[in-house]
C-alpha cells in the first residue's frame, strides 16, 4: 500500500513539475499567414466561411499571422489595420495559409 502511494505520489509531482516548466513558454503557432505589406495590428481572425474565430499573433515586424488553432482546411479573412492606419480585410484560402517551421 506505501508503494502505491509513493509511485502516485511522485507521478503527481511529476506532472506538476512539467505543467510549470511550460506554463512560461511562449505558445507555438503550428501555421502561419504571410502579409503583402507590413500591418500594424490584427483586430480578429475568423474563418470565412462561418466566421469562427481562430486565435493568432502577429509576428514581431508585421509581416506574418501566426494562428495558433487553424484547422488546416479552410480559407480565413483577417480584418486589421495596415501601415497607413487604414482597416481593412483580406481573405486567404487555405493554399495560402502556410506550416510554421522554426528555424
Amino acid at each position: 500500500m506505501k508503494k502505491i502511494f509513493a509511485l502516485a505520489f511522485l507521478v503527481f509531482a511529476l506532472a506538476t513539475i512539467a505543467s510549470a516548466q511550460n506554463s512560461g513558454m511562449p505558445e507555438k503557432a503550428p501555421h502561419q499567414i504571410f502579409m503583402n505589406d507590413t500591418i500594424r495590428s490584427v483586430q480578429k481572425v475568423v474563418y470565412a466561411d462561418d466566421s469562427t474565430a481562430i486565435r493568432y499573433r502577429l509576428s514581431d515586424d508585421g509581416t506574418a499571422i501566426y494562428l495558433m488553432d487553424y484547422d488546416g482546411k479552410r480559407s480565413v479573412k483577417v480584418y486589421f489595420t495596415d501601415k497607413t492606419g487604414l482597416p481593412t480585410d483580406v481573405s486567404k484560402p487555405h493554399c495560402h495559409i502556410h506550416d510554421r517551421i522554426e528555424l
